[in-house]
């Protein structure tokens, strides 16, 4: 019941954005890079070109990560999508700087008045601007990569967070194993 609006508000934003010097040179467009010694595998859903640079776009069904969720590093995927991007790893994508990156919500704003909106998680207190959300991810990876892919923490069951997929965690077959969560 939401493809409709959805596909209605994309499409008039691309046709908007047009009319303002803004298009779209890449979607579903797929890189690697290796960072850290991890191979990154992404598909970006869409990539933009501007008068400023490319803006990296991620479509979102639900509630997208906060601020909040970048500067705690919970959210690194916009970030290392910008970084793949200005690293030139997206195949047939202009090597031209990233400049901003969006999530563009398929779903109605906060006041429930008009369907779809576009959140750049940044320009607040905690994720200032791009190239603070760049260096989050950055970061993130770099921890992550360093505790467990190239160190000795274990893979352990996090606790239930607030996204529509949790119940594909599959939870109770890392309980099974012993393994009680983050303390363990």
């Amino acid at each position: 019941a939401r493809i409709g609006p959805a596909l209605r508000w994309v499409a008039d934003e691309i046709i908007a954005n047009k009319a303002l010097g803004r298009e779209p040179v890449g979607s579903e467009v797929e890189a690697a890079l290796t960072l850290h010694g991890i191979t990154l595998r992404a598909k970006a859903d869409r990539i933009d070109r501007t008068s400023e640079g490319l803006v990296v776009v991620d479509y979102k069904s639900g509630d997208p990560p906060t601020a909040g969720d970048i500067d705690e590093k919970r959210a690194l995927q916009l970030g290392l999508l910008s970084i793949m991007v200005e690293a030139g790893a997206f195949k047939d994508i202009p090597d031209i700087a990233p400049a901003a990156a969006e999530y563009w919500v398929l779903k109605r704003d906060k006041k429930k008045v008009n369907f779809g909106y576009v959140a750049r998680p940044y320009g607040g207190k905690k994720v200032a601007d791009f190239a603070t959300l760049i260096e989050r991810a950055g970061e993130g990876l770099e921890q992550l990569a360093a505790d467990y892919f190239n160190g000795t923490a274990p893979f352990v069951p996090g606790e239930k967070t607030r996204g529509d997929y949790d119940h594909l965690a599959r939870r109770q077959e890392w309980i099974g194993r012993g393994l009680q969560g983050p303390e363990a």
